[in-house]
């Protein structure tokens, strides 16, 4: 016997009533206790009424055969079993001239069929019976949409109770079958597919050929669900020659080995596959699956490079998808067009399809689909340093998944995590990640995602230095799969760079010239081609190729609307200067420090930061970063986004909206140049980073002079300046030990007295440190002069600048709007007592200059908004601050809840950012709202993001400020600016009072405090 006999027969055995006008919109048929087993049909515009003329009760039992229908009667009294899909039935007691009415449950333009059964027997077995199907309704009623864990168990006990109880091979057959789908929508396909094979032989032997095609499809569905594609084809391949042609889920079987074919890798024969499959769709009038199959055949277009056919059929399938109950499917779509945008480089399209996606999905209440948009958007947030945000979404993600039901999707998350883990430098996590994930795609046989894997793989050896091991990866490749030919010949092209094979090289990025729209990988391409063109002796053709790649970055940056989304490009630009910076120090000669790139040009490079800043204006974005914050709040009280999908989703709403709104080309980078800078310095000097590793440098300028100067790599800088953050945030730690950590610094950062062209200059009475370089975030005053014994703190008056122009400030006399929002947030941040004095001591401190204070309502958003907007105005924030450094837009500002019910509102650096800010000063006396970035411009802290936003002048503290030590120096700053002094100057007074007291000596109390500028 074949394996087609013993699994199922087919035959096509339906009787259709031909006493039915099929044409017909509204059909009644008379039944009594005579009325035959027999076919019936329901128009497809209409509906067939069922009258009953039996002199006394009878049962209707309506069997779909392949059409979802709706069955209703006046007093409600009809048991529906759903299952299985299209083939459910429909139980009714009809009283005397009783009706009951079918109508089809989706539209279609074709004529219904089913199967009509009348009984009036008093029979104990009959009543068993219906009493028995009418429990199994009950049940199945639970089977919409996905089931819990906490679902699942008590669903499996009541239908196995009832499957003892089976009087016939239907009975039995329809348990097994109810059984296999509540392990489905419960997500444990393992199970439901040994469960689903097992209700394709109980309905054979029931001599039910049509609902064991149903059994079937499912679980050749589960197999692809478990990865098992090989089992699925040989599934199908098996009877696939004796299937129906116009039969449902004869068209879905041969949909499904189309399916099975794109993830074998088999992509030319999937789409002749889907071809035929979307045929015959049409022809049985399945919108849904038409739709389905259109996306399906859209992503192996992808796949085969064609991203134009791609999007046609997209949209396509999103006209068909229109039914309130496709959400699934609409989300699917969604997500592949966001592939399809990633692909040609429109970032906010691609956030935006995301988003979509993930909202259907949530509406479908489809785990697994949420689990593959949210790994999608990990991967882009990754590419766009966002790496936080994209770590939670992987967990996200896994929350929905099992290893035992969803092996390929948990692989391609470990895949996922094995990037963002590199991109943190942890490689030995990221080699680990990748080893599982290459096991599992290799024992599933999934060629086109192993091959994903395995250029993982070479690429995280590239990134690590191990050039030899990436070259020797490549030979792995899997030259018939053709998603990643590209990213294979980059990744070529680059090793090759690395080796010095820069003919080979050449020919390569020639040929990707335009075909990298990612700028990841344009960025990639560029590097690898500078570093050819400078092995070839042509320095400025390298340089200039890597700074023209960064200014058409910045001016997509300026292009921008959505100030996050502008940030995370302009993080972009880093790469790429560190790599001109690099070049620029390996150009000397070998063992010698010159540096061969003219300070003019790194003056452009340290530019293109501050060029693209721009000032927003109050929009419909209020609405999107209310809601943000709103999460943000959430967040931070202690409500975890490891399974949520609303957390990930907040933020990337708030991108999704951002498309460019002016066209490409027409935004210009502010040009300042480097004399016309030095004039505005005065007797101050400025001091940026030059990032080239080993060989960085300090680039000093002042009024008659530009230099660079060697100095400590940038790895060592960050990991010595943590070091001594960590140490002087403490008021704990003995200021011996934060004193010699500082002078340790001092030498390594500034050279010792004997080498440094400053060993023969006194500290200059002003420093500007560079906001957009690491330095800005040391905490300057602690650190040495080089031919100075004492702090800066004794001598210099220190900024962290913006290089731009801000709005002049106002000579009125001061009026300083305060905000006092004191009440407890959290346990860990209880109420501020001392904050309410605040008010009365600033307006004591500028009545004699003839200012004036105005208080805000503390719990009224829209007011301390529109204070941060305010032209020339002073504003001060007394309240609590919080900052998560490194995750996006997650510094600001409580406010006080409006009740006791209520969580207290949140004001992040978002809004301030895309509102604009006109204030001639803002002072946050609150807890950490200039904590570093960490050097992420993605991830900017609040007061810096107020400085960028417009604000003239903000003063901030870098770490947790001592309530009591407000009413020593808030005065003081506030007596100083009213005398007329510069808020630097203010500044400083405040750092040597606090100093010299005998209660706040320690750096603890004035080292925090920091001033952003912009010159």
């Amino acid at each position: 016997m074949t394996r087609l006999a013993s699994r199922i027969v087919i035959s096509l055995g339906l009787v259709i009533a031909s006493s039915v006008a099929a044409a017909s919109s509204e059909t009644v048929l008379e039944v009594d206790c005579s009325t035959p087993q027999r076919g019936v049909s329901v128009p497809a515009d209409g509906s067939l009424t069922i009258h009953s003329t039996a002199s006394k009760a009878l049962f209707v039992r309506i069997d779909e055969r392949g059409d979802l229908l709706t069955a209703t009667t006046d007093d409600a009294s009809v048991s529906h079993v759903s299952v299985p899909y299209r083939y459910g039935l429909h139980l009714a007691r009809l009283a005397t001239g009783q009706d009951l009415r079918l109508q089809r449950a989706t539209s279609s333009k074709r004529i219904a069929t089913a199967q009509l059964s009348v009984d009036c027997s008093t029979d104990a077995s009959a009543v068993r019976h219906r009493e028995w199907l009418s429990a199994v309704a009950a049940t199945t009623r639970s089977l919409s949409g996905f089931l819990s864990d906490k679902q699942v168990d008590p669903l499996l006990e009541s239908i196995n109770r009832l499957a003892a109880k089976a009087e016939s091979a239907f009975d039995a057959a329809l348990a097994v079958h109810v059984r296999a789908q509540i392990l489905l929508l419960g997500s444990r396909s393992a199970d439901s597919v040994l469960a689903f094979a097992a209700a394709a032989k109980a309905w054979q032997l029931a001599g039910d050929e049509a609902r064991a095609r149903v059994a079937l499809v499912a679980e050749v569905e589960d197999l692809q669900r478990l990865a098992r594609h090989a089992d699925a084809l040989a599934l199908v391949d098996d009877v696939a020659a004796s299937l129906p042609e116009r039969d449902y889920f004869a068209a879905r079987l041969r949909l499904s080995r189309c399916l099975t074919l794109r993830y074998m890798g088999r992509m030319a024969e999937a789409l002749r596959c889907f071809g035929a499959g979307i045929t015959a769709m049409e022809q049985l009038d399945e919108i849904p699956d038409l739709a389905s199959a259109l996306q399906d055949m859209a992503d192996v277009s992808r796949y085969l490079g064609d991203l134009a056919g791609a999007r046609k059929l997209g949209m396509r399938a999103l006209q068909q998808s229109t039914l309130p109950q496709m959400e699934t499917q609409r989300g699917r779509i969604h997500r592949m067009l966001g592939d399809i945008a990633i692909a040609q480089g429109d970032i906010a399209t691609a956030i935006r399809e995301f988003d979509l996606a993930l909202t259907e999905f949530v509406a479908s209440g489809s785990p697994r689909w949420q689990a593959n948009v949210l790994l999608e958007t990990a991967q882009l947030y990754a590419g766009l340093g966002a790496l936080d945000e994209a770590a939670d979404m992987v967990s996200a993600a896994l929350g929905r998944l099992s290893e035992r039901d969803a092996p390929a999707r948990v692989a391609a998350a470990r895949v996922v995590r094995a990037d963002i883990d590199a991109r943190r430098g942890r490689v030995d996590a990221a080699r680990r990640g990748l080893a599982d994930a290459l096991l599992t795609y290799r024992s599933l046989e999934m060629p086109a995602d192993l091959d994903s894997a395995r250029l993982a793989q070479a690429r995280l050896a590239l990134h690590s230095g191990d050039i030899e091991s990436a070259a020797e990866l490549t030979g792995t490749r899997d030259r018939q799969q053709r998603l990643n030919a590209i990213d294979w010949q980059l990744l070529v092209a680059r090793i090759d760079a690395a080796q010095g094979k820069c003919a080979e090289a050449a020919i390569a990025l020639q040929r990707l010239d335009g075909k990298l729209q990612s700028i990841e990988r344009e960025i990639e391409r560029v590097t690898a081609s500078a570093d050819c063109l400078a092995n070839d002796g042509k320095s400025e053709a390298a340089q200039a190729r890597l700074f023209a790649t960064a200014r058409r970055i910045a001016s997509l940056a300026q292009d921008v609307d959505s100030p996050l989304l502008r940030q995370m490009l302009i993080a972009t630009i880093v790469p790429l200067r560190r790599d001109a910076f690099r070049l620029a120090a390996s150009s000397g000669p070998s063992g010698s420090n010159s540096f061969a790139l003219p300070v003019e040009s790194v003056w452009r490079w340290l530019r293109l930061d501050d060029s693209t800043a721009q000032r927003g204006s109050a929009s419909s974005e209020q609405k999107s970063a209310a809601s943000f914050d709103s999460e943000v709040a959430s967040q931070l009280l202690g409500k975890s986004a490891s399974t949520s999908a609303a957390a990930p989703r907040q933020l990337l709403a708030l991108l999704a909206r951002e498309a460019p709104t002016r066209p490409r080309g027409d935004s210009k980078i502010s040009e300042l140049s480097l004399p016309d800078f030095q004039q505005r310095l005065g007797d101050a000097v400025f001091v940026s980073y030059v990032d080239a590793g080993e060989q960085s440098r300090l680039l000093w300028i002042s009024r008659d002079r530009v230099h660079l100067q060697p100095t400590i790599a940038s790895e060592k800088l960050t990991a010595n300046a943590e070091r001594l953050l960590q140490l002087v945030s403490s008021a704990a730690t003995p200021m011996s030990s934060i004193m010699a950590d500082a002078t340790r610094l001092s030498g390594a950062l500034l050279g010792e007295k004997t080498n440094t062209p400053e060993s023969g200059k006194p500290a200059p009475s002003a420093l500007l440190v560079d906001a957009g370089s690491p330095l800005a975030a040391l905490p300057w005053s602690l650190l040495n002069w080089p031919n100075a014994a004492q702090p800066l703190l004794e001598t210099t008056r220190i900024s962290i600048v913006r290089i731009g122009e801000a709005e002049v400030s106002s000579a009125a006399a001061p009026k300083v709007t305060v905000l006092v929002a004191g009440q407890q947030v959290s346990d860990k941040l209880g109420a501020l007592w001392n904050a309410q004095t605040e008010p009365s001591l600033i307006a004591t401190a500028i009545q004699p200059s003839g200012g004036h204070v105005e208080t805000l309502v503390a719990n009224d958003r829209a007011a301390v908004l529109n204070a941060f907007a305010r032209p020339h105005s002073w504003l001060h924030v007394a309240a609590h601050g919080d900052a998560r450094a490194l995750r996006i837009g997650y510094a600001g500002i409580w406010l006080d809840a409006r009740s006791a019910k209520e969580t207290p509102g949140f004001v992040s650096w978002l809004e301030i950012l895309a509102r604009g800010s006109r204030n001639d000063l803002v002072v946050l006396n609150a807890c950490d709202l200039a904590a570093s970035s960490g050097g992420r411009a993605a991830a900017l802290s609040f007061a810096d993001a107020v400085s960028r936003a417009g604000a003239r002048d903000v003063v901030a503290a870098r770490w947790q400020v001592s309530d009591a030590a407000t009413a020593s120096w808030v005065p003081t700053f506030y007596r100083q600016m009213g005398e007329g002094a510069s808020p630097a100057e203010a500044l400083w007074q405040v750092r040597r009072q606090l100093h010299d007291s005998r209660r706040f000596r320690h750096p603890f109390y004035w080292a925090a405090y920091v001033h952003f500028g912009h010159l």
